[in-house]
């Protein structure tokens, strides 16, 4: 983007081009007719592109310095508004400074007041602007780049005159406390720079004596002067002399241009490449242009602001998609390697299974047997129960001693087929083998006596059904006692059979 950087005086404009290595000037329009016509001309042909910032110097530059209550916000911009009507009325090119506040009583702030009292000098070019919708940045003059100026040129002392030279005149700003207070333009000399040492002390003179009416200098002090001048215009040991209350010293304009980036070799004490540089750098600094003017460099700065976002959402959204494609690439690979080596493990179960030995079933028999294996030892009876009763009748009768016990399922095993299994919850059936001691041998009746009331003891403990298989005596009605007992048995032996309704643990 182009920037343009047009200096006004009361001769002309005067257009330069900026770029990274450093300002070119293009061509001088004079104060008349014909130079707008050809101010306009080549707006309209082209020049109107990119941004343009005007530096102003012409005498007509108004300084006012007040103090204003302390308020804030939209009531300060009204009052200092206000201030500006009264103060410069009839010109749209005025602006306001803050220089701080007072030390003592309201601590009111002390306001500088600036403004270009005739407009009419630089509406001719600033209207070829406005017509062809350039955009304007800024309004500037020397004095407001004072601030800048000052940061680079570091003079040793806040409060002192600074001079500088330039083909409208001799400028004096006048620093207080390290800020502008006062400006004023003195009508060019005649003859090359190097002529203008005895001009420079003369009006340094004039401007002290205004200084001390205005009680802005102690009675009597001296006042620092620094000049800014070129090697070859050094003042004369003899421009002094004149210089009764001034302490005159020169900086090195060649010097100061190279610190503020101005690359070009200057020839001479003209510090309009100094202003123009400071011009082109120039951010946050106070201008006179209203914002009528600038309407068109907003607008602008805003749609490069946003193009700019837009820019940036474009790569932050493009490295989100790179990213994103990345961990699709990522996750891709991922899934087709667990593929393969879920392709592998298969033909590996495959190549196992292979080798184990064919079953007689299925494998879905297999689990069916398993599952009612499982579901049929969760139905399994608890012995506890039969062996508990057992116990407590065996104490009662403790003539009866316990040979052999017996128990099994009811219907278990009773078809080979699993599925056929009974549904319902089966039984304990418990079969004792005891014996009684051989004297019971001599008395039968009673011997079996005592057998039935262990047997119906086991009924009244657990609710079983209760049956002796096997006595030791044939007890038919119709057929004499006789016993069974082997001659090699020690006592009389009997079989007991219990049923347990079904109980899972």
């Amino acid at each position: 983007m182009a920037r343009w950087l047009h200096y006004i005086d009361e001769q002309g404009l005067q257009t330069w081009r900026a770029n990274g290595a450093g300002m070119r000037s293009l061509r001088a329009y004079p104060a008349n007719e014909a130079g707008v016509q050809a101010f306009g001309h080549w707006l309209r042909d082209g020049g109107r592109r990119g941004v343009h910032t005007l530096l102003v110097e012409v005498p007509d530059e108004d300084f006012k310095n007040d103090a204003i209550p302390s308020v804030t916000g939209a009531d300060r911009r009204a009052l200092l508004e206000r201030k500006l009507q009264q103060n410069f009325f009839g010109t749209p090119y005025a602006t306001t400074i803050s220089l701080g506040r007072e030390s003592d009583g309201r601590r009111d702030e002390r306001v500088l007041y600036a403004a270009l009292t005739r407009p009419q000098t630089i509406e001719p070019w600033i209207g070829a602007l406005r017509m062809h919708g350039a955009a304007v940045s800024a309004i500037l003059t020397p004095s407001l780049l004072t601030g800048p100026l000052l940061a680079a040129l570091r003079p040793p002392t806040g409060r002192g005159l600074l001079i500088t030279l330039s083909p409208a005149g001799v400028r004096q700003i006048f620093i207080d406390e390290g800020r502008l207070k006062f400006s004023r333009l003195s009508q060019r000399a005649n003859g090359d720079f190097s002529q203008w040492g005895v001009d420079c002390v003369r009006e340094a003179q004039k401007l002290y004596q205004y200084l001390q009416a205005q009680r802005w200098l102690p009675r009597g002090a001296r006042l620092p002067v620094w000049v800014l001048l070129h090697r070859n215009d050094a003042l004369r040991e003899e421009d002094p002399a004149e210089a009764d209350n001034l302490d005159l010293h020169a900086f090195d304009i060649q010097a100061l241009a190279s610190q503020l980036g101005v690359r070009d070799t200057l020839a001479d004490s003209d510090s309009r490449p100094i202003f123009l540089r400071l011009a082109q750098r120039a951010s946050n600094v106070t201008q006179l242009a209203p914002a009528a003017d600038t309407r068109y460099f907003r607008l602008r700065r805003a749609r490069n602001a946003i193009v700019a976002s837009g820019v940036l959402a474009f790569a932050m959204l493009s490295t989100a998609a790179v990213i994103s494609a990345v961990d699709v690439h990522r996750l891709r690979t991922d899934a087709e390697r667990s593929s393969q080596d879920a392709l592998r493990e298969e033909a590996r179960y495959r190549e196992l299974v292979a080798t184990l030995p064919q079953l007689p079933a299925s494998l879905e028999t297999l689990r069916d047997v398993v599952s009612r294996i499982d579901e049929r030892s969760t139905q399994a009876p608890d012995m506890r129960t039969a062996l508990t009763a057992l116990s407590r009748a065996l104490d009662r009768f403790p003539e009866i001693e316990l040979d052999r016990v017996e128990w099994r399922i009811d219907n278990a095993g009773a078809d080979a087929d699993p599925r056929s299994l009974p549904a319902k919850a089966p039984t304990q059936t418990t079969v004792i083998t005891a014996h009684l001691p051989d004297s019971a041998a001599g008395d039968p009746r009673t011997t079996l006596s005592r057998i039935r009331d262990f047997a119906n003891s086991l009924r009244q403990d657990t609710g079983a059904e209760v049956t002796l298989p096997r006595l030791p005596f044939d007890a038919e009605s119709n057929k004499t006692l006789r016993s069974e007992r082997p001659a090699t048995s020690t006592g009389v032996t009997f079989e007991m059979r219990f049923v347990l309704p079904g109980g899972t643990r």
